[in-house]
């Protein structure tokens, strides 16, 4: 049994005719009119577009962003030509709003928020953000760990909402970008041909599919998935080309059930947190809440990266979100340290989360 890394190449009638005349998540419900949307390669080309979009059209030069967050964020935000400065998320994932605000009077015009591993942003946040929303500062959201959550009071609320797709659905590229129907989108650029990224990745998603439905048994089908996929993230990182999102990932989300897949991770999760939760010295990062789907179910180790070989050697394949440098401090280099993300998606059920709380539990048990 393998558990985890990309998600493999689906069957092939997923892919071939839309079944939608729009693109919809889950917070978004029946209120489509009200979202202008663009589709990018990749979530980094979208904060990017966005960046420049936002310099240019709008003559904002400055962003605060969390402390707690991916490197892609930074990177794409530098060359946009943004500057950038950080605040800092407190213990237990929660936003200190006096920092914001205190920003904000100090001259910075757009704030990043991120939605953490599907938690929940407090009411008294989120009153004191829209707040801020009226006084003229911009706030993008960034929705990739929480994105099939379903929320309307608690996502949505900012200027523009950006997120990635690809950790969330078997395609090989997507990045989203949404607005309210009151302001306007970048024009994506348009450049030649498919990327080597979405063309490797595509090829590495349908041989590792090769490799699943063979029953994992075939050592050369592993091989050859993960030479493409090297190959993949190789290109990944040399080519910054902001690009639309590929047809063949297109037409998957204008057909696929965000629903179905949002209840199966939600089922999958709480089969772990019912688990896991009883376990003295296992700390969870986050409880799940109603209608709120995380990206996986993020565990808190003293021995984290440790842990992390030894689910490996067992088949489990997990990520850790994220390992920074030493731009950080206090909980969130606390968070860099000890966090490690368990999967929990669509591809599986109830006999492959026991086998995960299983090994997990051995290790606290047996190895500590």
């Amino acid at each position: 049994m393998e558990i985890g890394s990309i998600i493999e190449f689906d069957s092939v009638e997923k892919y071939e005719n839309s079944v939608k005349p729009f693109f919809s998540l889950p917070f978004m419900d029946e209120s489509n009119f009200r979202w202008n949307i663009n589709l990018y390669e990749t979530g980094r080309n979208a904060i990017e577009d966005l960046g420049i979009y936002l310099r240019v059209k709008k003559g904002i030069s400055n962003i605060a962003i969390p402390d707690y967050v991916c490197h892609t964020v930074t990177d794409s935000l530098k060359r946009s030509g943004l500057s950038y400065v950080r605040y800092h998320i407190q213990k237990g994932l929660r936003y200190d709003i006096s920092e914001i605000e205190k920003l904000t009077k100090d001259g910075i015009q757009c704030i990043y928020i991120v939605h953490y591993f599907g938690k929940k942003l407090p009411k008294d946040i989120l009153k004191q953000l829209n707040n801020l929303k009226i006084q003229g500062i911009t706030i993008i959201e960034d929705i990739t760990l929480s994105l099939l959550s379903n929320d309307k009071d608690g996502i949505g609320f900012g200027d523009y909402v950006i997120g990635s797709l690809r950790k969330w659905f078997p395609i090989p590229d997507g990045g989203i970008l949404l607005t309210s129907k009151e302001h306007e989108l970048p024009i994506i650029p348009h450049a030649s041909g498919v990327s080597k990224y979405a063309y490797y990745y595509l090829i590495a998603q349908q041989w590792k599919r090769q490799y699943v439905t063979n029953g994992y048994k075939n050592k050369e089908n592993k091989r050859i998935f993960l030479d493409y996929y090297s190959k993949a993230m190789k290109d990944l990182f040399e080519d910054y080309t902001i690009r639309p999102i590929t047809e063949i990932s297109k037409r998957y989300l204008e057909q696929c059930d965000f629903i179905q897949i949002a209840k199966q991770r939600a089922k999958n999760y709480d089969i772990l947190y019912s688990r896991l939760s009883t376990i003295p010295c296992l700390n969870l990062l986050v409880e799940r809440n109603k209608n709120y789907v995380p990206l996986g179910m993020v565990i808190l180790s003293d021995n984290r990266d440790k842990l992390l070989m030894y689910l490996i050697q067992n088949g489990i394949y997990c990520n850790v979100h994220w390992r920074l440098g030493e731009e950080v401090s206090g909980y969130c280099r606390e968070l860099s340290r000890r966090a490690i993300t368990i999967p929990c998606d669509q591809r599986y059920n109830a006999k492959e989360m026991n086998y995960i709380a299983d090994k997990i539990e051995e290790w606290f048990n047996v190895y500590l």
